[in-house]
C-alpha cells in the first residue's frame, strides 16, 4: 500500500504570529559536531554570512513564508509524514535540518537533527548516508515526545 500524501507544512502557511522553534537537537551527535566545527572554522565574515542564511530560512519557516512546493528549501520526509527537511547551500556545503510539526502543538516546530549532507561515490551511497541522518531525526522525535521535546 503506498504512503499517504504528506501533510502541508506549517512553514508554507502564512502565520499572524511566528511559530515557536523548540530546540531538540543532540549537540553531542557526530553530525551536529561536524557542522558546528565547520561553522566555527570559517573566517568571521563567512561565519556571519552562513549564520545569517541559516537564521533567514528558519525565520521564513516560522512565519510560514516558504512557498508550498519549493523543494529547494523545504520538503516532507516521505518515510514519515510528521518530519520535514529544511535545506541550505552554504558555501561549499549542503546542510540539512529535520524538524517535526506535532499536531497537538499547532504553534510549534521541533528541531530534531542537523547535518552536512554527505556526498558519496554513488547516489545509492549518498541516499543511504542521508537515511541514517533521517533515522536520527526520527529517533529524536520518538525519544522526546514524552517530555514534549524539552532537553
Amino acid at each position: 500500500m503506498p504512503n499517504p500524501p504528506p501533510r502541508r507544512s506549517r512553514c508554507t502557511v502564512p502565520q499572524t504570529t511566528d511559530l515557536f522553534w523548540r530546540e531538540y537537537v543532540d549537540e553531542h551527535h557526530d553530525s551536529t559536531i561536524e557542522l558546528t566545527d565547520w561553522i566555527e572554522s570559517l573566517q568571521p565574515f563567512a561565519q556571519s554570512s552562513v549564520l545569517g542564511q541559516i537564521d533567514a530560512l528558519l525565520d521564513l519557516a516560522a512565519s510560514g513564508q516558504i512557498h508550498a512546493g519549493d523543494e529547494s528549501k523545504l520538503r516532507p520526509i516521505r518515510r514519515d509524514p510528521d518530519l520535514y527537511e529544511l535545506k541550505w547551500k552554504l558555501l561549499s556545503k549542503a546542510v540539512r535540518q529535520y524538524h517535526a510539526e506535532p499536531p497537538h502543538y499547532p504553534d510549534d516546530l521541533v528541531k530534531l537533527h542537523v547535518h552536512i549532507k554527505s556526498m558519496r561515490k554513488t547516489s545509492a551511497e549518498t541516499r543511504a548516508a542521508q537515511d541514517m541522518e533521517i533515522s536520527q531525526a526520527q529517533f529524536r522525535y520518538v525519544a522526546g515526545e514524552s517530555s514534549e521535546w524539552t532537553p
